[in-house]
C-alpha cells in the first residue's frame, strides 16, 4: 500500500515535474505527500538564507496551484542534498521517492554520478525519476525483465501504483561477434542459440513468481538493455520504464546498475527504480 511519499525538488522545471508527479499519485492513492527541498548548506550563509525565503514563496504558491486535495507537508530546510533526502525518507518510512531529472550535463556525467543517481543508489526505497512534463495516469509500463526478485518487485509495484497499466517485460540479450559471424552465414544459428536460455528462465520466472495480470508476455530482443527498453517505450508509447536498482549479479549498494544509471542520464520517460522487497 502507498501512503507515504516524499516528491523532493531543487525548485528547478526539473523539480516542478516530481512535485506534480507526486500530487497525481498522492491523490489517487489518498497518500500523504511530502514536498521536500534541501538547500546545499555549503553555500554561503546568507545565500542560504535568501534562497529558502524565496523558495518558501514560491514553493508554497506553487504546491497551492496543485490543488487542496491531497494531504501535503512542504519542507524547505538548510542541509547535504544526498543525505537529508535519505534521512528524510527513511525516517518517514516513505513507500515511494520522486525525483526530477537533473540538469543536462552530458560530459561531466560520464566522469561522476549525478545527485539523483547517488540517491538512488543509497535509498531503500524505489525510487521514481520523473521525466515527462504530463502527469497523466500511466497506461503503459515496459519493464525490464531479468527474471530476477527485482524484476518481480518492479511489476508488482506498477500493479499497485497503476492499476490500470498494461505491463510489457522486456528481456536484452547480447550475441558476441553478431557481425562477424553474419559474414559466415552462421548469424542466425548463433541468434537462435542465444535466445534459448532467456526463454527458458522467462518461463521459470513466471512459473515461481506470483506476476500480477496485467504482465503481458515477455518480448525478448538482441541488443543493449537501455537500447532495447527506450526504443520498445517509444513504439508503445509508454510513459514509464521500470527496471532494478541492479542486476541479476551483484547487489551492493556501493554501485547502481549500469541499465539504471544510463536510463538515468537520459529518461525518454518516467523511470522507477526498484528493489526487492524482501531483500
Amino acid at each position: 500500500m502507498i501512503s507515504t511519499i516524499i516528491a523532493a525538488t531543487d525548485l528547478s522545471d526539473r523539480g516542478d515535474r516530481a512535485l506534480r508527479r507526486g500530487f497525481a499519485i498522492a491523490r489517487a492513492h489518498k497518500a500523504r505527500l511530502i514536498v521536500l527541498s534541501i538547500i546545499d548548506d555549503a553555500l554561503p550563509e546568507q545565500i542560504v538564507q535568501d534562497i529558502t525565503d524565496e523558495a518558501q514563496k514560491s514553493l508554497g504558491h506553487f504546491v497551492k496551484t496543485l490543488g487542496d486535495d491531497v494531504s501535503c507537508d512542504v519542507r524547505i530546510q538548510s542541509g547535504d542534498p544526498t543525505g537529508d533526502i535519505i534521512a528524510c525518507a527513511e525516517r518517514e518510512n516513505a513507500d515511494l521517492l520522486i525525483l526530477g531529472t537533473h540538469r543536462d550535463r552530458n560530459f561531466l556525467d560520464l566522469l561522476r554520478e549525478t545527485t539523483a543517481q547517488r540517491i538512488t543508489r543509497l535509498a531503500h526505497m524505489p525510487v521514481l525519476l520523473a521525466a515527462d512534463r504530463d502527469e497523466r495516469p500511466y497506461e503503459t509500463a515496459v519493464l525490464g525483465a531479468d527474471f530476477s526478485p527485482n524484476a518481480t518487485a518492479g511489476a508488482e509495484l506498477v500493479a499497485e501504483l497503476a492499476p490500470g497499466a498494461r505491463i510489457l517485460p522486456v528481456h536484452a540479450f547480447h550475441v558476441p561477434y553478431r557481425g562477424m559471424l553474419a559474414q559466415s552465414g552462421g548469424a542466425d544459428d548463433l541468434l537462435e542459440s542465444f535466445s534459448r536460455e532467456p526463454i527458458q528462465n522467462d518461463a521459470l520466472w513466471r512459473a515461481k513468481a506470483d506476476l500480477p495480470d496485467k504482465v503481458a508476455e515477455t518480448e525478448i530482443v538482441e541488443g543493449s538493455t537501455a537500447t532495447v527498453l527506450r526504443d520498445v517505450a517509444r513504439r508503445e508509447d509508454a510513459h514509464l520504464i521500470v527496471v532494478g536498482a541492479h542486476g541479476r549479479i551483484g547487489h551492493h549498494r556501493a554501485f547502481l546498475g549500469s541499465v539504471a544509471c544510463d536510463l538515468m542520464r537520459n529518461p525518454p520517460c518516467d523511470v522507477l527504480i526498484v528493489r526487492d522487497r524482501t531483500a
